[in-house]
């Protein structure tokens, strides 16, 4: 059984401000970083890489998880939005937030 992945309001909203300001399209990618673990990265119109595997699609973004990304069989993956200080290199820490995904036990 594969993990689910669903962004939450909050995430949503968020997608939404950025592509006010912002030109698209939005990928995003979560993978083993060098510093945030599995943060999940926003970026614009990135080239999928060749093992990158398709998890989530829809009209304001495309996720991908990489050749490093969390395997989590049978959970949901919520990918949320919390106010933060970032300076990371992902679009949202211009907007004082960062995306974190939230592993949900399946019931």
């Amino acid at each position: 059984m594969t993990a689910n992945y669903y962004l939450s309001t909050g995430a949503r909203e968020l997608l939404l401000q950025i592509a006010q300001d912002e030109e698209g399209p939005f990928t995003m990618i979560i993978a083993n970083g060098c510093c945030d673990g599995t943060a999940p990265y926003l970026y614009r119109d990135v080239t999928p890489e060749p093992n990158w595997q398709l998890v989530l699609q829809d009209d304001l973004v495309s996720v991908y998880t990489g050749n490093l990304g969390p395997d989590v069989p049978g959970m949901d993956v919520l990918i949320d939005a919390l106010p933060a200080v970032s300076d990371s290199f992902s679009l949202e820490s211009d907007y004082g937030y960062r995306f974190v995904v939230r592993l949900l036990a399946r019931n």
